[in-house]
């Protein structure tokens, strides 16, 4: 078990064993008297968390959403790493990035955080956790596309080190272009 100090009195603890758990403990004083722990979990996905999936699916997606058997085929037979954070036992988010054969980078496939858990660093943390991974894949960047109509997302990948790198037309439903971005590892 190794324990690293993160920002802001935040600990995280990794514990590797035949699956690598990452638990981030955070205490928050709340009202100046009572304090409130928090639990973070980044894991891998098991089957048990689909459903909880098809949930930040049809919250965070308007078209394009990731199907059941999807999330079944990828968690079976995907050369990914499929990773989800919880709080307090509960998915608050997800992220899938799939590797190929002889390539130095890697594709998240998908990248989620539900509303209610937002503004809380889970995307950074889940991203910051797929971009080790890759690291030890031997991926030297790291790529995915977004709806170019998204500007939160948008400012939320170029603050943490993705570039833009293209626009593909037509690429979601409705003729909706992607902007397609990369970050050097």
């Amino acid at each position: 078990m190794k324990i690293d100090e993160l920002r802001g009195g935040m600990f995280a603890v990794t514990r590797a064993g035949n699956s690598l758990e990452k638990m981030i403990l955070e205490k928050e004083n709340v009202s100046g008297e009572n304090d409130k722990t928090s639990l973070f979990l980044i894991r891998n996905v098991k089957e048990s968390d689909i459903n909880e999936l098809l949930e930040i699916e049809q919250d965070c997606f308007c078209n394009s959403r990731l199907q059941k058997y999807q999330f079944k085929y990828l968690l079976r037979h995907g050369k990914c790493d499929f990773i989800i954070c919880e709080e307090n036992q509960k998915v608050a988010g997800y992220a899938i990035s799939l590797y190929r054969k002889n390539s130095t980078e890697a594709r998240i496939y998908s990248i989620a955080i539900h509303s209610r858990y937002r503004k809380k660093g889970y995307g950074v943390l889940i991203l910051n956790e797929i971009s080790q991974r890759a690291i030890q894949h031997g991926c030297r960047s790291i790529r995915l596309e977004m709806d170019i109509s998204n500007e939160v997302a948008r400012k939320f990948y170029e603050k943490i080190g993705f570039m833009k790198n293209g626009i593909i037309d037509h690429y979601y439903g409705n003729n909706l272009k992607a902007l397609k971005l990369r970050k050097i590892l």
